[in-house]
């Protein structure tokens, strides 16, 4: 299996770049639990049994359609998607950054 994995921090940025193989369409995948089949349905012109098949079907080859839709959904995804890179200081960020970043907010209000 092809793993690259580089880490670049400084003081303001910071790019976390995690490449390895087939973990775009674990991305892609963790995008449509976000989204939900039935919002995904709606939302795009691709029907829910497609992307049914796409979320459990790991066999299944993720379309640029399929793609384009979530990221229409999430465009502050995109990086995270497709590289697996953040960037928070260009709006690029990902669920899990997303996530925690309102938990830190949430402890913070709670301590004033």
């Amino acid at each position: 299996m092809y793993i690259t994995t580089i880490i670049y921090c400084c003081n303001i940025h910071k790019f976390i770049y995690l490449d390895f193989f087939g973990i775009m369409d674990e991305r892609i995948r963790t995008l449509i639990d976000k989204a939900g089949i039935d919002r995904l349905s709606k939302e795009t012109e691709i029907g829910s049994t497609r992307w049914r098949t796409v979320r459990y079907d790991k066999r299944t080859r993720i379309s640029t359609k399929e793609l384009d839709e979530l990221l229409k959904l999430y465009p502050d995804y995109a990086l995270w998607v497709t590289r697996g890179v953040i960037a928070p200081e260009a709006g690029q960020t990902s669920p899990e950054y997303d996530e925690a970043h309102s938990n830190l907010d949430k402890q913070s209000a709670g301590s004033k």
